[in-house]
């Protein structure tokens, strides 16, 4: 009977080396309260409230983790070892995972209900515990649905994160949003297990290398994992715009919201054209200088200027859009959020796309890095 309740526990157990750690660390902080309650025993309150606060960050940095463990430590994408050998058998999506489920299990209540036993909860409520250990599983769970590709269900879940933020002052409302989440994601997690071939997650990728040589690589640019689609785009700027709206609602203003709403979005907005601007232009210099364009009277080249006209465009909306509203009687609480994803949008989506920039552009290609063998071109 033992052996069996162990063997079913064993199931979504973490790793014994991190179950050892979070019990020496609060026997730690036991230990240190209980020293010092022996030595001052007229402030036995004191000393409690001196090592809980200890206690219930160490429970919530537990279930933030075992949270996350449950992605990490299950789905294969993030262990290349283990996607490689269901890749060369017979196993499918509509067979349970040999190394045990990424979905949640009854395992995983008896866990969460261990660290809540050993909550005091006096600085931080117990009802926080669950919230970390679903914010750990949602967060690994998007980060994971991006890579492979499941980006409908990461749209969903980033845009109930905002649902949730509204209901701050409601608890037990924000965790059945957070419970509806888990099963989007628990289903976007099954629907990346079907994906063929299951790409193992190599944060490697992301480092430019020159593969290729100079001017090959610099002219060979992809995002690692799937293509950013064009529904990526506008969804990216749909929930950016969103979560403006959240944050305008949700965070405590000290000054006047309309203008920490009009000094945050013209801030995001600058940024937003900066880096398009930064992007496109980084490695793809004008083919003449500013003094050649006065000396030869070519002061607009259509070949290369056009790049400019998206930056220039998104400028324009960005400080005429909500003025515009505002003279409509919209207020900027409601404008700024609107006219961010009309930013936003224009950015990610008005062409010339950077493929199309990079190998048809009038323009120099010079070394982005210091490659000293490496010329103008």
């Amino acid at each position: 009977m033992i052996r069996s309740v162990v063997r079913w526990l064993r199931v979504t157990c973490p790793p014994m080396r991190f179950v050892v750690a979070y019990l020496g660390f609060d026997a730690l902080f036991v230990l240190s309260g209980l020293v010092m309650f022996t030595f001052l025993r007229e402030a036995g309150q004191l000393v409690i409230a001196s090592f809980a606060p200890g206690l219930d960050g160490s429970a919530v940095l537990a279930a933030l983790s075992y949270g996350a463990f449950r992605v990490f430590g299950f789905h294969p994408a993030f262990r290349p070892g283990y996607c490689r050998w269901l890749a060369a058998t017979p196993w499918t999506h509509r067979r349970p995972l040999p190394d045990g489920p990424v979905h949640l299990l009854p395992q995983d209540a008896i866990f969460l209900a261990l660290i809540l036993l050993m909550t005091p909860g006096i600085v931080i409520p117990r009802i926080v515990i669950p919230f970390a250990f679903l914010s750990g599983y949602l967060l690994l769970s998007v980060f994971t649905l991006a890579w492979t590709g499941v980006r409908l269900h990461v749209f969903v879940v980033l845009f109930g994160f905002g649902v949730a933020a509204l209901l701050f002052g409601s608890p037990w409302h924000m965790l059945a949003v957070f419970g509806l989440l888990t099963v989007v994601a628990t289903l976007g997690l099954k629907r990346s297990l079907a994906k063929s071939p299951l790409e193992p997650i190599d944060l490697r990728a992301f480092a430019v290398t020159p593969a290729y040589g100079w001017p090959w690589s610099q002219l060979h640019f992809k995002i690692p994992g799937h293509q950013f689609t064009r529904t990526d785009r506008i969804s990216v700027s749909l929930l950016a715009g969103w979560w403006f709206l959240v944050a305008v609602c949700v965070l405590p203003m000290k000054r006047d919201v309309e203008e920490n709403a009009i000094f945050t979005y013209l801030v995001l907005c600058g940024f937003a054209v900066l880096i398009r601007f930064m992007v496109y232009f980084i490695g793809f210099f004008p083919p003449i200088s500013l003094w050649g364009r006065l000396w030869t009277g070519r002061l607009i080249i259509p070949g290369y200027d056009h790049m400019l006209l998206t930056p220039l465009c998104a400028t324009v909306i960005a400080f005429m859009g909500p003025t515009a509203l505002a003279a409509l009687g919209v207020p900027f609480t409601i404008g700024c959020p609107v006219f961010l994803v009309v930013v936003l949008l224009v950015v990610l989506t008005v062409g010339p796309s950077y493929r199309k920039w990079a190998l048809t552009g009038r323009h120099r290609i010079v070394p982005i890095k210091g490659n000293t063998n490496a010329k103008q071109i």
